[in-house]
């Protein structure tokens, strides 16, 4: 990146460089071959401009390795922030020192306690003994800005060394040099967590109810909100009136209660022994085909089945490999992982600096073990307060008689809930509280939705009465969980009697009403989905793609335009069972508006893409819309065949490809100066193959469904 833009021959000393007199006699006695001599001589000139080349290199990077560099970490923190990760931000130092002072405080008073050398090396004895080779050490944390504090980070990928120190004799005076100081390496926490996390992951798998409402990724989103509208739909000529309420736990990793987290999971792991089965997975790519090694919590009859388990909760992105037996394994105790968990969770140490700290509440972010633990704690809390509290509001209601008629539900259902089990599920129970594993009323089914990605609620209801007891309940907290909300991130799309209540949702010039949550907007009139856009607001977009300075400008454009398009490639935003066709087209309209910005940014960052013919480069564009639908089209079809799903995507591919060319010269069309003829290749083929007068194409392309975009800068 240092040498884009230099040129050799714009530094004359570079241009009186001469090879050496023993270098050129080697050149000279080769040259007297007839043959060869044609070959030198232009071997002479390149080699002349391969040295001045690699002086030039060789004299840039000495420049900012050994002054560059130093200068600016002498006098300021370099780093990135929360939003804008591609973008470097630099810290005065005295400015920096403040900052992380005053966060370090609050990590005292709060969560951590500091440890001295002579404790942490007691505490690592003791866990070499217990673990042995499984023994980890301590992370290492870095600080990242956020908009009004700094965020901790811990690296738990990374070994650690530590070195431990001799005791004095009763002279006084120290033990022989070798035995004054000893060090050692620890393995880093997140490889030896390992086994307990594929452990984890067969048990998702095997039960999911034990996870309660979490969802992991859009796959797991997808399949509740299909179950849900489907229901509601048909059971019901007209959409019901929707209630919506949305919540965030405030600190959620940082507030678990370590003693009730270890009680849990002791529950979660009761089984004697695991069988994990070493496997590795082929994963193939453009250039080559890469086996991944990995491990399979599985059954020793049943590995087909196990492995189908596991691989069907993985994302559709990384789904398409083959995995491969290795014919061994190892059989680990619960005991061991109990052991782990332990060590992990009651005694996790971080350096901060020069200092050591312990953690005394919460879990550490930054392990593969995070969301698991988290999803388990919040779904005991579910099963053993949130789900009887609703069946409770609910039993009140029926016997009042104050139960919605839109509901549908029926006089049985009150006594269903009061003959509830101890155990609550809510995999069952797509509605939102189930009584054990009996069978529920599909009246209830169509009532509710509770749903959590981590630490965000998201709990839908037909009933105004039941989405208003919900939110009281979770305005109250649960002191023995020790969590709370965030008043500020509290979403609701109807008024409660509560003091301030938060009314966190958007809406754009169209006037229709959104309820962001985990990167969607839903609709509160009918639940259609759309992506939320607007966390670019804060940020341009050029902060949020990267570029190579030397890579082939025909080949990187191509491959960049597709890699912009990929994620919002889900058919959760294109699937007409949930979304209508408008949005449909509006979703697909959308992400090519994003990728035509983030098409400017790339063009701007690589002058030598504009180089390029306008028709090559349209070709690029072409290539992208045709990967999306091709792309589309592949995941519905695995969604149907690993879920048992019916994905419809209505929108044609003429129509799509007619989206993607109107979204790039709705963009363009703002920097048309330095795009004047390809704008005018975009128009010509929009002109033909699709009839753009169609109710869903003038509905996608209206600029007040898509407001927020032009709030975006690019």
């Amino acid at each position: 990146q240092c040498l884009h833009g230099l040129k050799a021959s714009n530094y004359p000393i570079l241009s009186k460089l001469t090879f050496s007199h023993q270098s050129c006699c080697k050149i000279w006695r080769k040259v007297q071959h007839p043959v060869m001599a044609k070959k030198y001589s232009r071997f002479s000139f390149d080699g002349k401009l391969s040295l001045q080349r690699k002086i030039l290199w060789s004299w840039i990077f000495w420049y900012f390795s050994y002054i560059v560099v130093p200068l600016l970490g002498n006098h300021f923190y370099v780093t990135e922030r929360e939003s804008g990760r591609q973008d470097v931000f630099y810290y005065s130092k005295p400015i920096w020192k403040k900052l992380f002072d005053g966060t370090v405080t609050l990590l005292q008073d709060k969560n951590y306690s500091i440890l001295d050398h002579t404790l942490l090396g007691r505490i690592l004895k003791e866990r070499k003994i217990s673990l042995g080779h499984n023994a980890f050490g301590f992370s290492r944390v870095r600080f990242l800005p956020k908009e009004k504090n700094l965020r901790t980070l811990a690296n738990l990928k990374a070994p650690s060394k530590f070195v431990f120190t001799g005791k004095k004799n009763a002279r006084g005076r120290v033990r022989a040099v070798q035995e004054q100081s000893k060090s050692i390496w620890f393995k880093s926490a997140n490889s030896a967590l390992r086994e307990l996390h594929v452990v984890l992951r067969g048990i998702k798998a095997e039960d999911p109810n034990k996870l309660g409402a979490s969802v992991f990724d859009y796959n797991d989103m997808y399949q509740r909100f299909y179950q849900f509208i489907c229901e509601v739909r048909k059971g019901s000529a007209v959409f019901p009136k929707l209630y919506i309420v949305v919540a965030d736990i405030s600190n959620a990793y940082d507030s678990i209660d370590q003693d009730m987290l270890i009680s849990i999971m002791n529950d979660v792991i009761h089984q004697d022994s695991f069988c994990l089965r070493n496997i590795s997975k082929i994963v193939r790519t453009k250039k080559l085909i890469k086996a991944i090694p990995d491990q399979l919590c599985c059954d020793q009859v049943n590995i087909y089945q196990d492995a189908v388990k596991i691989e069907g909760s993985l994302h559709l992105n990384s789904s398409h490999c083959i995995l491969v037996d290795m014919g061994t394994g190892v059989e680990v105790n619960k005991q061991m992982l109990h052991r782990l968990l332990t060590e992990h969770v009651k005694h996790n140490i971080m350096q901060i600096g020069h200092n050591y700290y312990l953690q005394e509440v919460g879990i550490p972010q930054g392990s593969i073990l995070s969301a698991l633990l988290c999803s388990f704690y919040y779904a005991r809390l579910e099963r053993n307060v949130l789900l009887p509290f609703l069946a409770k509001t609910y039993e009140i209601s029926a016997k009042d008689g104050k139960t919605e008629q839109s509901t549908g539900a029926n006089e049985d259902f009150g006594n269903k809930l009061a003959q509830k089990e101890k155990h609550w599920t809510i995999n069952n129970y797509v509605a939102g509280a189930s009584a054990g594993r009996n069978q529920i009323d599909s009246s209830f089914k169509q009532q509710n939705l509770l749903l959590r990605f981590i630490d965000d609620f998201l709990f839908i209801s037909t009933s105004r009465q039941q989405a208003t007891s919900f939110f009281t309940r979770l305005q109250r907290g649960f002191r023995s969980y020790n969590c709370y909300m965030n008043y500020k991130k509290f979403g609701l799309n109807f008024d409660v009697e509560a003091p301030h209540p938060s009314k966190w949702f958007y809406s754009g010039a169209d006037g229709i009403l959104f309820i962001p949550w985990s990167g969607l907007l839903i609709n509160c009139e009918n639940l259609e989905i759309q992506a939320d856009y607007t966390r670019y607001w804060s940020i341009h977009v050029s902060s949020t793609i990267t570029v190579q300075a030397y890579a082939k400008p025909g080949i990187t454009l191509g491959k960049k335009l597709c890699d912009y398009m990929r994620p919002k490639c889900h058919p959760l935003l294109y699937d007409s069972n949930i979304d209508s066709l408008p949005t449909v087209a509006l979703n697909a309209y959308q992400a090519f508006l994003l990728c035509a910005m983030k098409f400017h940014c790339c063009v701007r960052s690589m002058p030598s893409i504009s180089e390029l013919y306008p028709s090559y480069i349209l070709g690029k564009i072409l290539l992208s819309f045709r990967y999306m639908y091709r792309l589309i089209k592949k995941r519905m079809r695995s969604m149907e065949i690993r879920f048992n799903m019916k994905p419809i995507l209505k929108l044609k591919k003429v129509e799509m490809l007619w989206l993607g060319l109107s979204a790039y010269i709705r963009v363009l069309k703002k920097k048309q100066s330095r795009y004047r003829e390809l704008i005018y290749l975009l128009r010509k083929i929009a002109e033909h193959g699709v009839d753009h007068t169609l109710p869903h194409l003038r509905y996608a392309v209206d600029d007040s469904h898509s407001s927020l975009f032009w709030k975006i800068r690019y």
